[in-house]
């Protein structure tokens, strides 16, 4: 089947910055273009990583102003008229799950991605009103509602009676001074079977027995795509874009050969998904860092971590010992308990880090390398849509977002997905990294089919 489509990903009515861009079409892609946001504090939030437990091409849109550091955006359409909402892309999670219009925190006009209010549309079902909707992140984010079926809009591709999540009571983003933060939906993209239901008569999981299509899932299903299948090319931390093509690649945007690794299963235990796939997590085997030509290595001889690839998570988070060390050698000016920060002027530093991560076959080694400006993230004053620099002794002050993990398990946020070009194929259990290339305007997309992402590729 081929399909073309395109969505702006603008910011809400007082940010919005429409960025027009060509569409290309191949048989089963769909195209996309995203854009960056976040939401600042003047006190700087927690950045801790949001981790739960043919081609579709799309904008994203980085907002500053919603969350902390960052976090990439695109645009919906739920129900019939039409609602429009902006959702978080996030790599690391499954559900899709909106804010209602009677959710509390949309009641005090905190929910400037939109609320859906579902008596107004008429193709809206409830699918199974046994199972109740409850999922919780890292960073203390909760959400709770019902599981509804209804039509969802990509742009100019339908899915009808997708089941999805519609959240009565939710908190996105916590732990900011203030009060609490702009709330909003979330899209997950990661294995079907991760969804967060609950039995409504009771707190006993239903997760066994009651799990619903992913997104990528619906796409797949209804012919749009030939593989469940997506890749990111999030750009530079300056452009504040991004782009996700769902069921293809595009083979400008990486330099390099594209190198294939198998996914890791859930090692923990005590996790009701352990030896399943969970989550998009390869194996970090190594650190180091180039300062002014100058390499250090950062990480111990036989060094292993488990590292997930998670676009919900703004930050960089890597061992305890490693991030020491990456802090005690750079010009920082401002130590926090989560974060730290550095001079805006600084971002020009002659530094990046280069990260190696492998498979669970370990035939192959990925190497990328995070530029130093990919971890300098600009912070305004103020918990709305401020455009007012922090400032620190009259400079401009940015968010380092580097967060510290633990020794075995590490979350690589945006940053780490900014400087690379990520293939996820879910279908395979693979992910496919190579250095990122920009500035290429000229587009080749190929289609990912069955087996396509088996092995590595080369431009």
């Amino acid at each position: 089947m081929k399909a073309t489509l395109v969505t702006l990903l603008g910011l809400p009515a007082a940010l919005r910055s429409v960025l027009a861009r060509g569409i290309i079409s191949d048989e089963a892609v769909v195209i996309f273009d995203i854009q960056r946001r976040h939401y600042q504090e003047s006190t700087f939030g927690n950045l801790s990583n949001r981790k739960r437990s043919s081609t579709l091409l799309s904008d994203l849109d980085l907002n500053d102003k919603w969350i902390f550091s960052g976090g990439y955006f695109l645009d919906i359409e739920v129900g019939t008229p039409p609602q429009q909402l902006q959702v978080l892309l996030d790599t690391g999670s499954s559900d899709l799950f909106i804010p209602s219009a009677e959710a509390a925190r949309c009641l005090n006009h905190n929910c400037p991605g939109g609320r859906f209010l579902k008596n107004d549309s008429s193709t809206l079902r409830n699918p199974n009103q046994r199972a109740a909707f409850h999922t919780a992140y890292l960073d203390g984010s909760t959400a709770n509602g019902t599981y509804v079926q209804d039509t969802v809009r990509l742009g100019s591709t339908t899915l009808h009676d997708h089941i999805f999540a519609v959240a009565d009571e939710l908190e996105v983003s916590p732990g900011f001074e203030g009060g609490p933060g702009p709330q909003y939906g979330i899209m997950g993209l990661s294995f079907r079977g991760q969804e967060a239901s609950i039995c409504a008569s009771g707190p006993r999981s239903c997760k066994v027995n009651y799990t619903t299509p992913t997104v990528l899932d619906s796409l797949y299903e209804a012919g749009y795509i030939k593989s469940r299948s997506y890749s990111l090319h999030l750009h530079d931390v300056a452009s504040q874009s991004g782009t996700i093509l769902f069921g293809g690649l595009d083979l400008t945007k990486f330099s390099g050969e594209l190198v294939t690794l198998s996914i890791q299963k859930d090692l923990n235990p005590t996790s009701w998904t352990y030896g399943r796939y969970a989550g998009q997590d390869l194996i970090l085997t190594s650190v180091s860092s180039t300062v002014n030509g100058t390499i250090t290595e950062l990480s111990p001889r036989g060094f292993a971590s488990t590292a997930t690839l998670d676009s919900g998570a703004s930050a960089l988070s890597l061992p305890p010992s490693v991030y020491d060390q990456i802090i005690d050698t750079l010009p920082l000016v401002l130590k926090h308990r989560y974060t730290s920060a550095v001079l805006c002027r600084d971002a020009d530093l002659d530094a990046y880090l280069t990260l190696d991560l492998t498979g669970t076959k370990g035939f192959e080694t990925a190497h990328i390398q995070i530029p130093y400006s990919n971890l300098v993230v600009h912070v305004y004053e103020g918990v709305s849509d401020s455009s007012k620099p922090y400032l620190h002794n009259g400079q401009e002050l940015c968010v380092f977002a580097l967060a510290k993990g633990t020794a075995t398990a590490n979350v690589l946020g945006d940053p780490f997905l900014r400087s690379a070009y990520t293939v996820f194929s879910l279908d395979e259990k693979t992910i496919s990294l190579a250095q990122a290339s920009y500035g290429n305007r000229v587009s080749n997309i190929r289609a990912i089919g069955q087996g396509l992402m088996s092995g590595n590729i080369r431009r």
